[in-house]
């Protein structure tokens, strides 16, 4: 064999590594958030805290910031194999689902502090 024919053969060796490792980390990062509720809820709240669905401009260098936990929702997201259509409407049912519980959450707080004011006369 000549060199070059080698090197065809290791170079293939190593992608086929290199996919067969990324298939393996992308199953983890499903696991993690598609086997349970409680993991679909930590996934949302990224999306939210990172302000997936929002603008990372400001006008100055916070503008950097946003833009740098953009990145690391996205890269999530590809991991979680959440880069297609089956997956954004995943992320669309977990933007609802996290609206309806900030929603429920705020309504909440409002009752009890009302409660409290209730108590104190």
């Amino acid at each position: 064999m000549d060199f070059f024919t080698l090197y065809e053969k290791e170079r293939n060796r190593r992608k086929q590594a290199e996919n067969l490792d990324f298939a393996r980390m992308q199953a983890d990062w499903q696991g993690l958030f598609f086997d349970s509720e409680r993991g679909m809820r930590v996934l949302g709240d990224m999306l939210t805290f990172c302000d997936f669905f929002g603008t990372s401009f400001t006008g100055n260098s916070t503008t950097f910031f946003n833009e740098g936990l953009k990145y690391f929702i996205t890269m999530i997201i590809d991991l979680a194999g959440l880069d297609n259509p089956q997956g954004l409407v995943k992320i669309a049912q977990l933007r609802a689902a996290g609206q309806q519980r900030r929603a429920a959450q705020s309504f909440y707080s409002t009752q009890d502090e009302k409660e409290e004011t209730d108590d104190q006369f």
